[in-house]
C-alpha cells in the first residue's frame, strides 16, 4: 500500500509539472504574438510610454488603415495566398506521387535517388541565390508569378518527400493489396454487367430484326 500510495504521489508530481511546462511554453509562444497585435492597435504616441499598458487605453486600428490605403496590404495578402496555394497543390501532389515510389520500391537507383533529393537540403540557399537569380532573368521569369512558384515547389519538395515518405511507409501494405483486390472486383462486376447489357440488346435487336 505504502508503494502504491508513493507510486500515485510520484505520478501526480510528474502530471502536474508537466502541465506547468506546458504552460510556461505556451506564454513563451502566444505571448509576442499577443504583444505584435496589442501593438498594432495601440496609438503611436503610447506605444513607448511607461508604465506599459498590456490592454491599450484608447485602441485604433489607424494602423491598418494606413497600410491598406498606403501600402496595399490586401493585395499583398491576395499575391500571397495565390502563390502559396498553387505551390502546395501542386508540390503535394508530386512528393505523395515521389514520396510512395521512394518508399514502396526498394532498389540501389531509388535509395540514390531519395539520397539526392535529401541532399539538396543541406545546400545553403546563400550558395544557390545567385544562380538562381541569374536563371529566372534569362528564362524570363525574374518578377513573376510563375517564378515565385516554381521556386517555392523546388525548396519545399525534399522537405516534403521525406515528411510523406514516412507517412507512406506506415501504411501497411495489405491494405493497399485489399484496396486492389476490392478495384478488380468491381471492375470486373461492371465489365460483366455492361458486356451482359450489350449481349441482351444484340439479341434484342437481332429477334426484332427477325
Amino acid at each position: 500500500m505504502k508503494n502504491t500510495g508513493k507510486y500515485n504521489v510520484y505520478h501526480g508530481v510528474v502530471a502536474v509539472g508537466r502541465w506547468v511546462l506546458f504552460a510556461v511554453v505556451a506564454f513563451l509562444i502566444l505571448f509576442p504574438v499577443y504583444w505584435i497585435f496589442i501593438s498594432s492597435i495601440t496609438p503611436s504616441g503610447e506605444l513607448f510610454k511607461t508604465p506599459i499598458d498590456y490592454l491599450p487605453d484608447h485602441p485604433t486600428l489607424e494602423s491598418y488603415k494606413f497600410l491598406i490605403q498606403n501600402v496595399g496590404l490586401l493585395s499583398k495578402i491576395g499575391n500571397t495566398v495565390l502563390i502559396v496555394g498553387i505551390t502546395l497543390v501542386i508540390s503535394t501532389v508530386l512528393c505523395a506521387m515521389a514520396a510512395y515510389g521512394f518508399s514502396r520500391f526498394n532498389s540501389k537507383g531509388v535509395s540514390v535517388a531519395f539520397a539526392f533529393v535529401l541532399a539538396t537540403m543541406l545546400i545553403p540557399e546563400v550558395v544557390t541565390a545567385r544562380p538562381l537569380y541569374e536563371f529566372m532573368q534569362k528564362v524570363k521569369l525574374y518578377d513573376t508569378y510563375p517564378g515565385l512558384i516554381l521556386l517555392y515547389i523546388s525548396t519545399v519538395i525534399p522537405f516534403t518527400v521525406l515528411i510523406l515518405r514516412n507517412f507512406v511507409g506506415e501504411i501497411p501494405i495489405s491494405l493497399e493489396e485489399a484496396a486492389a483486390i476490392f478495384t478488380e472486383t468491381v471492375y470486373d462486376r461492371s465489365a460483366a454487367d455492361e458486356a451482359g447489357n450489350r449481349y441482351g440488346l444484340h439479341y434484342q435487336l437481332y429477334y426484332l430484326s427477325e
